[in-house]
């Protein structure tokens, strides 16, 4: 059997030759729904069980170790004892080529094979590769300059990996900010309400992750990014005790999939600081912060550049044409725009060098290639 969990909500599973689609959904209450499955099936009254022996009762008596598939769902206990709900989704071949198409992997061939390619790049664990060429981000106005030094002065005190999150990442960056004395302000998810309706923006309620004010009275914005790969072992306690199992360590692994959301999420940062620096006078523009350990988001793309990726023109590796260019959209082989409603594609107001920095010192993880962080910036000048 063949199987791999996206995005923590939906689990692929090839088995026998047959292709499984399974999904949870945020409006299905699990004890509730478990409780529903008892009654259908002649449970006496449920009412005062727990979900944990709840779930595992129910998968125990239909005969599972681990889960059980009662009706329409799929009950599965995992590692730590939390009882998962899924449901059987019938369009199985739309979510895979949806799914598919958001991982950049080929969606040629019969169900089995998609399927394959799918699970394939979910759990895809990153090529032992060198970090992408460094060079130094530059500004003009001093205020920006400053944030760049800080940023990059934080890093060089990063020896040991010690955040797992972007909030962790956002705590630690904010931190070393306000210690350093160069700001009169430090303020993190800065509330900004945009004061127009825009296709790009979700909502009109915007938090931007830092943002700094100077003695001056001038102000810069700081957006963050941290799509992060943590494979099996790299955590190994918590709390102060140590994780006695393979089993527990597994589950703290993660795989960061649709990395080409990432990149346009990434440029939409970008977006994003030249549209609310345009709101004030007193804004002297930004940095787009992308820090990641995955070598996909400088190396050349999986299909080696025969045959164009949709995400193309949000590509993060040094030379791209897309680097000479101010349109960010998604495009098709044949150049014409492919639009995504949850992620529709934007301009820029102008070009932008991109800059990786320098490596942070590579994490050593037993059995397994070293981890390489290493952070790249767009600086946005007005």
């Amino acid at each position: 059997m063949q199987e791999a969990l996206y995005n923590e909500e939906t689990l692929i599973r090839i088995e026998d030759d047959r292709v499984s689609v399974y999904r949870t959904y945020p409006t299905d209450n699990v004890k509730a729904t478990l409780r529903e499955i008892s009654v259908q099936r002649g449970f006496s009254d449920p009412k005062d069980w727990d979900t944990q022996p709840f779930g595992a009762k129910l998968i125990s008596h239909f005969g599972g170790k681990r889960e059980a598939l009662v009706g329409s769902y799929l009950i599965q206990q995992i590692e730590t004892g939390t009882i998962k709900l899924y449901r059987i989704c019938d369009e199985v071949r739309n979510v895979l080529l949806r799914i598919a198409e958001e991982l950049a992997v080929d969606t040629k061939g019969s169900l089995v094979e998609i399927a394959e390619n799918v699970i394939q790049e979910v759990n895809r664990v990153p090529e032992k590769v060198s970090a992408a060429p460094v060079s130094l981000p530059q500004a003009t106005h001093p205020l920006l300059q400053t944030l760049l030094t800080d940023i990059q002065g934080y890093f060089n005190t990063v020896r040991t990996f010690s955040f797992y999150n972007e909030a962790s990442l956002q705590l630690n960056i904010s931190n070393y900010l306000l210690n350093t004395k160069h700001y009169e302000e430090v303020e993190v998810e800065y509330l900004i309400v945009a004061p127009d309706e825009i296709d790009w923006l979700k909502s009109k309620r915007c938090f931007i992750d830092i943002v700094v004010k100077d003695s001056q009275g001038w102000y810069a914005l700081l957006e963050l990014k941290y799509p992060l790969y943590i494979p099996d072992g790299l955590i190994n306690s918590r709390l102060g005790r140590r994780l006695e199992n393979d089993i527990q360590s597994e589950s703290y692994s993660v795989n960061q999939g649709a990395q080409d959301i990432v990149r346009y999420l990434f440029w939409k940062d970008v977006k994003r600081i030249e549209y609310f620096c345009s709101y004030s006078e007193y804004a002297v523009g930004g940095i787009a912060l992308l820090l990641t350990d995955d070598p996909i988001n400088w190396t050349t793309p999986k299909d080696n550049q025969k045959t164009p990726t949709l995400y193309r023109e949000f590509s993060l590796r040094p030379g791209q044409p897309n680097l000479l260019d101010t349109s960010r959209r998604w495009r098709e082989p044949n150049d014409s725009e492919r639009h995504y409603k949850d992620y529709p594609g934007f301009d820029l107001k102008q070009i932008y060098p991109l800059y990786w920095g320098t490596p942070l010192a590579p994490i050593k993880v037993p059995e397994k290639n070293d981890l390489i962080f290493q952070p790249c910036f767009i600086v946005v000048e007005k």
